[in-house]
């Protein structure tokens, strides 16, 4: 399985990354939702994503919009240091499958994503 994390955070990114590596998934990390959104567009072997709710530019909430429409097959997932109960009815709303606080439980995700 590939997963595409999308955080503004590069400490996050390289520390998620080695995680879910070591959980056996294919990684790939982006810095931003329209680098995410390009590479998503552009990968199709991508099968999952995990996107940020707060980056600069495009949202976590925007990204999973685009996603939806040019990628409707790719799993998504959102995460939030301040997962709110508001700001996870409004990713599912825009397809998140499921939400995460940070600092993300990366088994159970990893669960999730091999279900």
């Amino acid at each position: 399985m590939k997963l595409l994390i999308a955080d503004d955070d590069g400490t996050n990114l390289a520390a998620y990354k080695a995680l879910f590596k070591h959980q056996g998934l294919e990684v790939l990390t982006t810095p931003n939702g329209e680098e995410a959104l390009r590479m998503i567009e552009e990968d199709s072997s991508i099968d999952a994503l995990l996107t940020d709710f707060d980056m600069p530019g495009m949202s976590g909430l925007q990204l999973l919009y685009e996603v939806r429409k040019c990628r409707p097959k790719v799993r998504t997932f959102l995460g939030s240091g301040s997962l709110s109960e508001n700001t996870s009815s409004h990713a599912k709303d825009f397809g998140a499958e499921a939400t995460f606080q940070k600092p993300y439980d990366v088994e159970h995700i990893c669960s999730i994503l091999k279900k």
